[in-house]
């Protein structure tokens, strides 16, 4: 991402396009490097989080959208969405499978 946002700088710019993009190179090797060497149940843990975190933000997106939802409804409809996203993964692997 980060090269693409660096590839259309102006040409008084370009003097600093390869040391940012070396940069973003050296800072994506680090973070590999580091996810490499977590602990496994380290790595379980933090998708338990990230599965938490998005599910926070999209409450907070269904409670925009629908208001007058308690809790409860909020929940509900989180769930709807998982089982909606679910329900698609199954099919795109049953598609792919068919392939």
């Amino acid at each position: 991402m980060l090269v693409m946002a660096v590839a259309n700088l102006s040409p008084e710019a370009s003097s600093y396009r390869d040391e940012i993009i070396a940069l973003g190179h050296e800072i994506e090797r680090d973070r590999l490097r580091r996810a490499k060497e977590e602990p496994l149940a380290s790595k379980f843990l933090a998708g338990e989080e990230l599965f938490h975190y998005a599910a926070s933000i999209t409450m907070a997106g269904i409670r925009m959208q629908h208001p007058e939802a308690d809790e409860r409804r909020v929940l509900e409809i989180l769930e709807q969405r998982l089982e909606l996203v679910d329900r698609m993964d199954r099919q795109r692997a049953e598609r792919q499978r068919a392939q």
